[in-house]
């Protein structure tokens, strides 16, 4: 028995996905969905005492290099944490 999948994604106009949630009083979950999703960890760093082990231009680096990189030349075993990390 093959199970159909019913769900489908297609481009939407934000313009008008914010004038049905008006009509539909749903302007904060429009504004959620439409927003930044951009979040502030300053707080929860300071709290914890704890800095990423990498910057972001230094891991999207080795992301994109994992994924461009020939298949022959992928790692098999996932690269050890700097020594910055604690607990490493």
């Amino acid at each position: 028995m093959r199970v159909l999948d019913r769900s489908r994604m297609f481009p939407f106009p934000p313009s008008l996905l914010q004038a049905a949630a008006s009509l539909l009083d749903r302007q904060e979950e429009a504004s959620r969905l439409l927003g930044s999703l951009r979040v502030d960890s300053s707080a929860i760093r300071q709290a914890l005492d704890w800095s990423p082990p990498y910057t972001l231009r230094e891991a999207l680096r080795a992301t994109a290099g994992g994924y461009l990189a020939p298949r022959t030349e992928r790692r098999a075993e996932p690269v050890a944490p700097p020594a910055n990390v604690h607990g490493a």
